[in-house]
């Protein structure tokens, strides 16, 4: 896991000027002799043969993610390489579990499935009659107005609890839209590929109240195959105009036809994490092949692999999300600059 904060994404960016969180974690098993020497820190070289399940954009951070690489120590070393690797690692990546895999193993194309949250304050989800009373105030303002009276602003116009039951109503009602499969064209950056190249299959998309430390949060969860860039950013961000600014559900389901071109907003990094992904095929090839012995005792990727040190990580990463909006107002700002046009 790792929190993107200090990242400019989890993939290399060519360059140490932009530090990823790939470069770092490789750079690390060079210098402790964990990864071809001859290869240097080049990931697609064969001798390493480097993947990752899911790459991450800069900002966003991960509780889980999976890496393929060809280490050169024993499994029976796995557990000291962890503790030894996380060691000489930044406190803010983290090394949860090494398993030996079958040689065929590649964590992208084997992996079926993604799960990311996305963490709002509760004040992002307003309804038409409070996002007009902010705005109209925001603008009176406006000759000398920053992020922090923004949000001073915002914080007067936060739901009470009926009337947020009722605004959480519709946007699950809208999170229920995208489940399926759809073309997500408007989600993702304007390119010259067809809007049917662009499908993606969304198992389950919802949102509930949650917590950080003490404070009232939102939480959207979201698991599917697999996503485009800024996908789930824009997915978010188009059910919170559609909410705020009252735009009718027609209007939100002409974003998913393929014959409609229209800009969506894209919503802070800072709010998404990726939590989880899905192995169960190839849990089901070791299933089929172990009685035989061609997977000689390989373990299944446990996607469920629980741990404090993973609790402790998760509550760290919400943590830092929480304080990155109460420093910066990240949500107050977009929400005072942000709509359909």
């Amino acid at each position: 896991g790792y929190s993107g904060a200090n990242y400019h994404g989890s993939a290399s960016n060519g360059t140490p000027d932009y530090p990823s969180v790939e470069d770092t974690l490789l750079s690390t098993l060079l210098k402790l002799g964990y990864i071809d020497p001859g290869s240097g820190e080049n990931r697609l070289a064969h001798q390493i043969s480097f993947q990752r399940a899911s790459r991450t954009d800069k900002g966003v951070h991960a509780l889980r993610n999976a890496l393929s690489v060809n280490l050169q120590c024993p499994p029976s070393d796995f557990p000291h390489v962890r503790q030894k690797i996380n060691s000489s690692l930044p406190e803010d990546i983290r090394v949860f579990q090494i398993i030996s895999v079958l040689s065929s193993f590649n964590s992208y194309r084997l992996c079926t499935g993604r799960n990311y949250s996305y963490y709002l304050p509760v004040y992002s989800l307003l309804g038409p009659e409070a996002y007009q009373a902010f705005i109209h105030e925001v603008k009176e303002n406006a000759t000398n107005i920053d992020a922090d009276t923004q949000h001073a602003i915002l914080n007067k116009h936060i739901l009470k609890n009926e009337e947020l039951d009722l605004q959480l109503d519709r946007a699950n009602s809208l999170c229920a839209k995208f489940c399926g499969t759809h073309s997500f064209h408007n989600f993702t950056q304007k390119n010259d590929a067809s809007p049917q190249s662009m499908c993606r299959y969304i198992v389950e998309m919802h949102i509930i109240q949650s917590t950080i430390g003490n404070v009232p949060y939102l939480a959207i969860r979201i698991r599917g195959q697999s996503f485009m860039l800024n996908q789930i950013r824009k997915m978010v961000a188009c059910i919170l105009c559609c909410i705020n600014q009252g735009l009718p559900e027609s209007f939100f389901d002409s974003l998913l036809q393929t014959d409609v071109q229209k800009f969506v907003p894209m919503l802070p990094a800072n709010g998404l994490v990726l939590e989880n992904m899905d192995f169960h095929c190839y849990n089901a090839k070791l299933d089929r092949i172990q009685p035989f012995g061609n997977a000689k005792g390989k373990p299944k990727i446990d996607t469920l692999y629980h741990s404090h040190e993973i609790d402790y990580f998760d509550a760290k990463i919400q943590l830092e999300i929480l304080r990155k909006e109460e420093r910066e107002k990240l949500m107050a700002q977009w929400l005072a600059n942000t709509s359909f046009e």
